[in-house]
């Protein structure tokens, strides 16, 4: 069919005979009519006319739409969102239909969030509903068209041009880098992927705060951390830092987390995205409503003074001025702070600005040196000594010892780093933020992925035949007593076979730790499985629900004997760094609670749904920033746009991924 008869010239309001508009025309003048309206002639015909351009190109089955570059097109885009007209939502798709044009809207973009469906395929599906339905009724024909009749902010994303030569951010209408001064201009960095994505937190969290059930968890939480201090730590709210915030009546916390995503697998190409969870919600909330606040792509590691720059800069407004929202119709005003950042020792090493952990005064909180083990000739290893008197970090010896860095290198010392400590961090910014407790202990990967991982691998591994606690030749019985295991409904993944433990996910080790004392009884030595048994019971009661000063005091007793007898036991190179931050878990779950409350499980179930967000490999963050900005605004309009119960429930069961409760006859 040729451009000048287009099927989607079909789908309109005329009769047969009559002049047939095509939807997104018949938009454009309806906005052109009310811009008249009071005899001069407003903005909003050119921003809507530029913001078609910028977001369609003049074609609407476009796959490659963008997002706006910078501050400029941010009133074009606001246009939008503010001016269309949703007087039709609440109407029928067509006569006698039993849910509205807002309803089937929704419904059609949830199952093509639910099953990843790609823009071509959701172009093509749009057509195909359109010719189901009676001669003069549509819903959206275009992909365009559809976010847009969600009322999608696009501008709650921008794109940040920086120089690729320093990492500076490229200030607008310059020609060259305010810090290298290299020729470079906001427009060329964009053209050259040297860009990363911001989202406005502000508005992203206000919309979470439009949801009901976050609403009324969240007044529940601010109720319960004003009553009388718990005796046990069952929460972020009862840690000693939280409680230390001196926080106002309805003001809110939130949790950081940075962590890279690879996205391809024949490409280093890699995403990192800077998640936010609020604390005062329950977990299976703070799980549900995780919030993007900016995205990062790229082959190499970011710039975190860059990357996190223009982050700082909302947290410092939002700590000033915070957000207003409604409860009950009751206006609230509430400050927003992120006193907590919870990342694995890799990026949490160059977000905290200290050396990596295979190097000296790498630990986050505390000044052990540690030192080098030679495994052989080719191969050596950064241990730490258990037995070792520790010197705890703090807030202020850390600012002291980054002056004393900052005055060798003015003298021209020869130096890199002072006490571990290699540059300022931008953290060091934020309000009601410590450099050294704002760091939380991440069970996920120092605990299953890093130390039941090391001590599975030195068991079965064959180079370790002549080892004592060598049970490789058992692996068909362990496998035998794993399958005859009855795993709780509430584990997601059940455990695959020993010989498949290189594959093994974060929750099958979880999984392992509940399950290998018993399967291992009889055949690791008694000696050895005693030796574990103080790691598995350790872990156990720092994962309670509820937590005493007696259990505390107890799982430290177990932590001490578990490292002290690790190098007897093996050797000095199972000293590693993740068994000596173990040793500082007790102090984290003083300080924020509980170690599930800010486990990283939460937020890399997050980065699964961002690797979904796109196809193709073409303008991938444009990609995964539309589609999160539209799956944040089909959150909030779940509760207020669905009059048809039963397609509301189909609905959260697809945003959900959950299996539909109720049937549609």
């Amino acid at each position: 069919m040729s451009r000048s008869t287009n099927y989607k010239s079909y789908f309109s309001p005329q009769g047969v005979g009559e002049r047939r508009i095509p939807q997104r025309t018949r938009h454009r003048i309806n906005l052109k009519k009310l811009a008249f309206v009071g005899g001069s002639r407003s903005q909003t015909e050119s921003s809507e006319i530029r913001s078609e351009e910028n977001f369609s190109g003049g074609n609407a089955q476009n796959d490659n739409v963008d997002l706006p570059d910078n501050d400029a097109t941010s009133s074009e885009c606001s246009s939008e969102g503010e001016n269309f007209d949703d007087s039709q939502s609440a109407t029928p798709i067509y006569s006698g239909a039993r849910i509205s044009k807002m309803e089937s809207s929704l419904l059609i973009f949830a199952m093509a969030l639910r099953h990843n469906v790609n823009k071509t395929l959701l172009h093509d599906l749009l057509t195909l509903i359109n010719f189901h339905l009676p001669n003069g009724e549509s819903i959206p024909t275009s992909v365009y068209l559809l976010e847009k009749s969600l009322g999608t902010k696009l501008n709650a994303a921008q794109k940040i041009p920086y120089c690729k030569h320093c990492g500076e951010v490229i200030k607008q209408n310059h020609t060259e880098c305010s810090l290298c001064k290299e020729e470079v201009s906001q427009k060329s960095a964009i053209h050259d992927g040297d860009f990363f994505i911001s989202f406005d937190v502000a508005e992203s969290i206000k919309q979470v705060l439009q949801i009901q059930d976050v609403q009324k968890s969240l007044m529940k939480n601010i109720k319960k951390r004003s009553s009388p201090t718990p005796s046990s730590y069952s929460s972020i709210l009862d840690g000693e830092m939280y409680k230390s915030l001196n926080l106002q009546k309805h003001d809110i916390t939130c949790c950081v987390n940075t962590d890279g995503v690879a996205i391809f697998n024949s490409s280093k190409f890699s995403i990192w995205p800077i998640l936010l969870s609020i604390n005062e919600l329950d977990y299976r909330l703070r799980r549900k409503y995780t919030v993007l606040a900016a995205l990062w792509f790229g082959q190499k590691k970011p710039n975190f003074d860059t990357f996190l720059g223009r982050f700082v800069e909302q947290a410092l407004n939002l700590a000033n001025n915070g957000i207003s929202w409604k409860y009950k119709d009751q206006p609230l005003k509430s400050k927003v702070y992120f006193p907590m950042l919870a990342a694995d020792s890799v990026a949490r090493c160059q977000i905290q600005g200290i050396n990596q952990f295979n190097g000296a005064y790498s630990c986050p909180w505390c000044l052990s040196k540690g030192r080098n083990y030679k495994i052989s000739e080719r191969s050596h290893k950064w241990i730490f000594d258990s037995s070792e008197k520790i010197e705890f970090r703090n807030h202020t010896l850390f600012v002291q010892h980054l002056n004393e860095l900052r005055e060798k290198l003015y003298s021209n010392y020869p130096t890199s780093s002072h006490y571990g400590i290699k540059s300022a961090s931008k953290l060091l910014c934020l309000p009601k933020f410590d450099i050294v407790k704002g760091f939380v202990f991440d069970y996920m990967h120092t605990a299953l992925l890093g130390i039941a991982r090391t001590m599975l691998f030195a068991w079965t591994d064959s180079k370790s035949n002549k080892k004592p606690y060598y049970i490789g030749n058992k692996l068909d019985e362990i496998n035998g007593r794993i399958s005859k295991c009855k795993i709780p409904a509430e584990c997601q993944r059940i455990v695959r076979a020993i010989s498949e433990i290189k594959f093994w996910k974060a929750n099958e080790w979880k999984n392992w730790i509940l399950l290998a004392v018993p399967i291992l009884n009889g055949i690791l030595p008694n000696c050895f499985l005693k030796h574990f048994s103080k790691f598995v019971r350790a872990l156990s009661i720092l994962n309670q629900d509820s937590i005493t000063e007696g259990d505390l005091l107890k799982s430290t007793a177990l932590i001490r004997k578990f490292c002290k007898l690790m190098p007897q036991l093996y050797d000095e190179s199972f000293c590693s760094f993740n068994l000596h931050i173990f040793t500082h878990a007790v102090d984290c779950i003083k300080n924020w609670g509980p170690l599930w409350g800010y486990s990283l499980f939460q937020l890399e179930n997050y980065n699964g749904f961002l690797c979904n967000s796109f196809s193709g490999t073409n303008q991938v963050p444009s990609q995964i920033s539309r589609r999160i900005l539209c799956a944040q605004k089909m959150y909030t309009l779940a509760d207020s746009q669905f009059n048809c119960l039963v397609a509301k429930d189909f609905y959260q069961s697809l945003i959900h991924n959950q299996r539909l409760r109720k049937k549609l006859h």
